[in-house]
Order: C-alpha cells, then sequence, then structure tokens
C-alpha cells in the first residue's frame, strides 16, 4: 500500500464555496496558488536585492531587538539604515537590506502569536543604500500600510504597518548620523 503524504480537508472560500485542500503530512504548509504567491514574491524581492552586499563592522555594538526606547538612538552602525518600527515603547531597529518579519525565530523581527494570524513569514522590509525603503507581503492575512492592503509598496517615515487584522506598528526614521 502506497504511503500517504497528503490529508485531506475542506476550507471554506469567498462567498461560501468549499475547496478542497491536501495538507502536506510532513508539515509543509503552502500550497498550490499561496506556494506561486510566495514564489513571485520572493523573486521580485531577490530582484529589489540584487548582489547587494553589506560589510558589516564590530566596531560598534550590536542593537538587541525588542530594545526599550528612551531617548533618540546615541549611535548608529554602519548597517543602520534609519528606520526603526516602533510598537508602543519597544524598538525594532531596521538594518540596510531585508528585514524580515514573522513568527519563525530566524525572523529579523520575531512576533509571538498565539493565535496564528500571523504568518511564518508574514512580510519583508527592504532598506536600500540611498534610504529609500519597500515592503513585500508574503503572508496569507496581509500586510497594510495605512489601512490599505498591499503586496509590495514604498513606505516613509511615519506609515502605520499593520500585520494582519491585530498587529500595528508605527514606521519612524530618525537622524542616524
Amino acid at each position: 500500500m502506497a504511503k500517504r503524504f497528503y490529508k485531506q480537508k475542506k476550507v471554506l472560500e469567498g462567498y461560501g464555496a468549499f475547496m478542497d485542500i491536501y495538507e502536506r503530512l510532513d508539515g509543509s504548509h503552502l500550497q498550490g496558488i499561496r506556494q506561486e504567491q510566495f514564489r513571485v514574491m520572493r523573486d521580485l524581492m531577490l530582484q529589489t536585492i540584487g548582489t547587494q552586499t553589506i560589510t558589516l563592522s564590530d566596531e560598534y555594538p550590536e542593537v538587541p531587538v525588542g530594545s526599550v526606547v528612551v531617548d533618540e538612538p546615541q549611535f548608529a552602525s554602519p548597517n543602520d539604515s534609519g528606520f526603526v518600527l516602533m510598537t508602543g515603547t519597544v524598538l525594532h531597529r531596521l538594518k540596510i537590506g531585508c528585514n524580515t518579519i514573522g513568527r519563525f525565530t530566524d525572523n529579523d523581527i520575531v512576533i509571538y502569536d498565539e493565535d496564528r494570524m500571523l504568518s511564518r513569514r508574514h512580510c519583508s522590509v527592504i532598506i536600500h543604500t540611498d534610504g529609500t525603503a519597500e515592503i513585500f507581503d508574503t503572508s496569507l492575512n496581509g500586510t497594510f500600510i495605512n489601512d490599505c492592503r498591499i503586496t509590495r509598496s514604498g513606505i516613509n517615515s511615519g506609515d502605520k504597518l499593520r500585520l494582519g487584522p491585530k498587529f500595528s506598528m508605527k514606521i519612524v526614521l530618525y537622524n542616524n548620523e
């Protein structure tokens, strides 16, 4: 007898229609159209980033993720973009290059979500060396800039970033010189 790699389940899709999906028993989660959407967004991100590399220096101390904001940062590392994501009084510094956000622990910004409304790799924020920034959505529940759902968008200081239905952050650009 052949080994089963998938289990079938019915999922409610828009307009009350049910759709059969097959979930892999090995734990992988991207299926069909979602898998293709992820590939397209990953290709767009790679085109945007290109073969850009960053020379890191240990001359400046590392900034811990989730640092509490007391004042403006007093130092900047060579790969500091000047952008931060703020949730209340918590600061998440963004580096030049690709910054990933999601539930998985290997993301640059890890968000604990007990309800699993956030994807494992929910979105990526790309900071270019010229100071411009873009965000790419790779999630199922959406990424929103100023309450507009996006797949790819430029971002600016003061924009409100919402991940899925409940996680909100403010994007801030400070003078990193």
